[in-house]
């Protein structure tokens, strides 16, 4: 569920920002779709998935790439690797961060947050997740998925608790925004009828940088 879609302009134009930094960013394509004068994209993605993107899609113009192992690298040194591509550390920025958080262990999710609270004053932070009480109570629904990623190399390894999002994410320095189901969001967007599309169990947030 790509929940900015078309209105990241929007988003960005409100908010103040020209910079959008993408984290493990796979293989979207906002960067070439949604391009701007003035705005510039910075994708940062596993070296393996970056370059097989880049291979087939080239080097959109406004894209800036880092290849980086969110479970090996430093997450202290990717500002500063970002800083060498162009990125004011110091300027909003509009941090997506979509299909990320249930792959990494809970020392990963805390370092990636430490760096994206370092960012401008006002950076927002979006991401999905999933309902870690549902995960538990859905466990035959994920099973299928569960058993691919494993056997990918990438099992599921970390939810959030909803209940508690909003104070987990003040203790590290953001102010919780917007805090939806799938579901939520599918009836918002499109309707009560289509509503049922979207799952309980995956929710995406939006946080802001305080201070």
């Amino acid at each position: 569920l790509r929940v900015l879609g078309a209105g990241e302009r929007v988003v960005l134009a409100t908010s103040g920002g020209r910079q959008v930094l993408i984290l493990g960013a796979g293989f979207d394509t906002r960067g070439e779709r949604l391009a701007m004068p003035g705005l510039a994209y910075f994708e940062v993605d596993h070296p393996a998935t970056q370059a097989r993107k880049r291979e087939a899609m080239g080097a959109p113009a406004g894209v800036r790439y880092l290849a980086w192992h969110f479970e090996r690298d430093a997450l202290s040194e990717l500002r500063g690797a970002l800083a060498k591509l162009g990125h004011d550390g110091a300027a909003r920025t509009l941090v997506l961060w979509e299909g990320v958080t249930m792959y990494l262990t809970a020392r990963a999710i805390d370092e990636t947050l430490a760096m994206v609270r370092g960012l401008g004053a006002g950076s927002r932070l979006v991401c999905n997740y999933f309902d870690a009480r549902r995960m538990h109570g859905l466990r035959w629904m994920l099973r299928p998925e569960r058993v691919f990623v494993g056997l990918v190399g990438e099992p599921f390894r970390s939810g959030f608790d909803p209940t508690t999002l909003r104070e987990f994410l003040s203790a590290r320095g953001f102010e919780l925004e917007r805090d939806e189901s799938y579901r939520e969001v599918a009836g918002r967007m499109y309707g009560e009828q289509h509503a049922r599309r979207g799952q309980r169990s995956r929710r995406m947030a939006v946080a802001r940088v305080a201070g």
